[in-house]
C-alpha cells in the first residue's frame, strides 16, 4: 500500500525515472505477451474464423493507443484525493469500450458472433488494466522513498545578473561608422538620446559584420551590422554575442519588423494583385517556415535570408538568450533596438515556435507540467510576459494591455477556445482536470498573493475555468473569485466542480467571452 507521505509527492529524481522506465517496459512487454496468447487461443479456439485473429490485433493496438493517451503506464501524482488517483483507469476504460465498439460495429461487423469477442475483448482489457494498477501500488511501495519534492515553481525561470560594473556607450565611435549599409550616426546617437545610459568613450565598441569574426574576447558593447533577417540560425548568433558579451554591456542590431515586411510587399496593391501576394506571402514567409520537415525546405530555398520576424519574436529570442530589449525606434522601413545582457541564458527545452506548441505552467504540488496549445502569439513571445507586463499591467479580463504578441488569427483562436483545444490530451494524460483554474504561467503565478498560492498548488489547474469579461473589477476580482472556487473544490471537489462546469457553460451559451 502506498504511504501517506508518498500520496503527498511527485517522485522526480532520475534514479526514480529510470526504474520507472525499465518497469514501464516490462508492463508493456507483459501486455503484448498476453495480447499474443489471447491471438492464439483465438485462432485454436476459433479455426473457422480467421478474421477473429486481426480483431485482437485491432484490440491489442487499442489497448496501447489507451496507454498512451491516458499516460497510466507512467506513475505521477500520488496524494490522498482519489478521484485523481481513479480518474486515469476511468478514462482508460472509456477510451477501451469506445475503440471495441467501434471495431465490433463499423470494422469487423461482419465477423459471426462478433457481440462474443466484443465482450471478451472488454474483458481482457479492462483486466490488464486493473492487473497494472496492483502491480504499479507494489512497484511504488517498493522502490519510491519517502522523499517530499519541493515546489519547482522557478523550473526554466530566468534570473538576473549581477550589474557591478557599469559599462556605458562609447559616442565617438558612432560618428566612425561612415561606409555601413545600415547604421549611420545620427541613428545610432536616435537610439542611444532615447535611454539614460552613460557616456564612456573608454567603452570597447565591437562592430560585427560576420559570426565568424566574433571571437572568446569578451568585449564592451557590440554593432550588428547585418539585418537579424539575414542570418541561417539566429539563436546561435544570439549566443555567440552574450558569450563574448561582457555582463552588462549592450548590443545594438537592426531588424526587418514584420509590419515593415508587409508594408514594402504590398504597397499600395489592391485587389487581385494583393491577394495574390498576400497569398505567396503566408504560405512561403509564414507558413512553411513553421512546419516541420517543410521548414529545412525552406531554409535551403531562402538560403537562411530575408526571413519575417516580428518585434515579438525578436524580443523573445533575444531574452531567451539573456539579453533584455531596452529601446526600439523604426527607420525608413527597418527597426533598430538596444538590449543588454542582464539575463540568464533559458534553459527551456521547448520554445513555442510550431503551430501546436508546449508551454510551461505550475501544475500540481508546484510542479511544472507541460500544456498543450494551437499557437495564437507569436514565436518566442513567452519569454517576454514578465516585460509586456510591466509595460502594459493587466486589463479587467486579467489578460495583458494592448499585448502586441498576439497574432491576427490568434485573437479568433481565443474568441472561440480553438488554441484550448490540445488540452484534451493533457487531460486525458493526467496533468490537468476538466474543470478548474487554468494552469498558470510561472510569471502570472507569481502576481498572485502567497496565500492563493498555497491554495493553488494544492489542486490540478483544468480546462474550463470561471471566465474574466470587462465586468471583472480587475485582478483583484479575479484573485478573490478564483480564491472561492479552491476554497470550494478543497472542501467538496466532486460538487464544485459540476456546479462550475454548468455555470461556465451557461456564461458560455449567454455570449459571454473571455478576451
Amino acid at each position: 500500500m502506498i504511504s501517506k507521505k508518498m500520496q503527498t509527492c511527485r517522485i522526480d529524481s532520475d534514479s526514480m525515472i529510470i526504474q520507472n522506465k525499465y518497469f514501464n517496459i516490462a508492463l508493456l512487454t507483459l501486455i503484448l505477451i498476453v495480447s499474443g496468447i489471447l491471438i492464439l487461443k483465438s485462432s485454436y479456439f476459433y479455426s473457422n474464423h480467421p478474421d477473429i485473429v486481426w480483431f485482437f490485433v485491432y484490440e491489442s493496438v487499442a489497448l496501447l493507443i489507451t496507454i498512451y493517451l491516458t499516460d497510466i503506464f507512467r506513475p505521477k501524482f500520488y496524494q490522498k484525493k482519489i478521484k485523481y488517483v481513479l480518474a486515469p483507469y476511468f478514462k482508460a476504460a472509456i477510451i477501451i469500450i469506445t475503440l471495441t465498439w467501434i471495431g465490433t460495429n463499423l470494422i469487423f461487423h461482419s465477423i459471426e458472433n462478433i457481440s462474443v469477442y466484443f465482450h471478451l475483448s472488454l474483458v481482457a482489457s479492462i483486466s490488464i488494466i486493473v492487473v497494472y494498477t496492483i502491480l504499479t501500488a507494489i512497484f511504488n511501495s517498493w522502490f519510491y522513498n519517502d522523499e517530499v519534492i519541493k515546489h519547482k515553481v522557478s523550473k526554466y525561470a530566468q534570473h538576473d545578473l549581477s550589474l557591478d560594473q557599469k559599462i556605458g556607450i562609447n559616442i565617438k565611435f558612432f560618428n566612425q561608422i561612415m561606409d555601413s549599409e545600415y547604421f549611420s550616426p545620427k541613428i545610432l546617437n536616435e537610439i542611444v538620446s532615447k535611454m539614460d545610459i552613460d557616456s564612456d568613450d573608454t567603452a570597447e565598441i565591437s562592430r560585427v559584420l560576420s559570426i565568424d569574426s566574433v571571437d572568446s574576447e569578451i568585449k564592451d558593447n557590440f554593432i550588428l551590422d547585418r539585418r537579424l533577417n539575414d542570418f541561417k540560425d539566429l539563436n546561435e548568433v544570439l549566443g555567440k554575442l552574450y558569450a563574448s558579451l561582457a555582463v552588462g554591456g549592450w548590443l545594438i542590431a537592426v531588424y526587418k519588423d514584420l509590419q515593415e515586411f508587409e508594408d514594402e510587399l504590398y504597397g499600395n496593391r489592391k485587389g487581385i494583385i494583393k491577394f495574390f501576394k498576400k497569398t505567396v506571402y503566408y504560405f512561403y514567409y509564414r507558413g512553411i517556415p513553421k512546419i516541420p520537415i517543410f521548414n529545412i525546405v525552406y531554409q535551403v530555398l531562402s538560403r537562411g535570408k530575408n526571413k519575417v520576424y516580428s518585434r515579438a519574436e525578436i524580443w523573445g529570442r533575444l531574452c531567451y538568450c539573456g539579453f533584455d530589449v531596452k529601446e526600439q525606434v523604426s527607420h525608413n522601413g527597418l527597426s533598430y533596438l538596444i538590449a543588454r545582457k542582464q539575463l540568464s541564458v533559458s534553459t527551456n527545452p521547448n520554445p513555442s515556435f510550431y503551430p501546436v506548441i508546449t508551454l510551461n505552467r505550475v501544475g500540481l504540488f508546484g510542479q511544472i507540467i507541460k500544456i498543450h496549445k494551437v499557437r495564437s502569439m507569436y514565436p518566442y513571445s513567452e519569454f517576454i510576459q514578465k516585460k509586456v507586463h510591466d509595460e502594459n499591467q493587466l486589463t479587467s479580463t486579467g489578460k495583458f494591455g494592448n499585448d502586441f504578441r498576439i497574432t491576427e488569427f490568434g485573437r479568433i483562436y481565443r474568441k472561440y477556445w480553438i488554441d484550448e483545444l490540445p488540452q484534451l490530451l493533457d487531460w486525458f494524460r493526467g496533468e490537468i482536470k476538466l474543470v478548474g483554474i487554468r494552469a498558470l504561467s510561472q510569471h502570472y503565478y507569481s502576481l498572485y498573493p502567497p496565500e492563493f498560492q498555497a491554495k493553488f498548488i494544492q489542486v490540478k489547474p483544468g480546462i474550463i475555468s470561471p471566465i474574466f469579461d470587462e465586468a471583472t473589477d480587475g485582478f483583484d476580482d479575479i484573485v478573490r473569485i478564483e480564491t472561492a472556487y479552491l476554497d470550494s473544490y478543497l472542501t467538496n471537489p466532486v460538487f464544485t466542480d459540476i456546479k462550475y462546469f454548468f455555470v461556465t457553460l451557461k456564461q458560455i451559451l449567454s455570449g459571454v467571452r473571455s478576451k
